[in-house]
């Protein structure tokens, strides 16, 4: 089931703008993404997952700038940021879980 948004497909409108690395090396790897025109936030995010190779932890980054693009996104850039701060925890989060999956086998 798909889930309505308050602001409809303007909050999906994003391309991805290149990637980083190999996930076979033991350097970065990742995307980044950019926004649209259609898009009620101007930005871009960066996605990177670095694997130390000698204890195989594994870090996530998320590095993002964004600035309103809609009149409804200046006036709610108080939710905007919250809502941006949910995502960044629920995002880790799922990374937690698949890595502690993953290692489990």
């Amino acid at each position: 089931m798909v889930k309505e948004r308050p602001c409809g497909r303007a909050c999906d409108e994003a391309r991805v703008l290149y990637h980083v690395g190999a996930a076979d090396g033991d350097a970065p790897f990742g995307f980044a993404y950019g926004t649209l025109t259609n898009h009620a936030e101007s930005g871009e995010e960066l996605f990177e997952l670095f694997v130390d190779p000698r204890s195989g932890d594994v870090m996530y980054r998320i590095r993002a700038v964004s600035w309103p693009q809609t009149m409804l996104a200046r006036i709610g850039q108080p939710i905007v940021r919250a809502l941006q701060a949910r995502f960044r925890r629920d995002s880790a989060a799922a990374m937690r879980r698949a890595t502690r999956d993953a290692a489990r086998g």
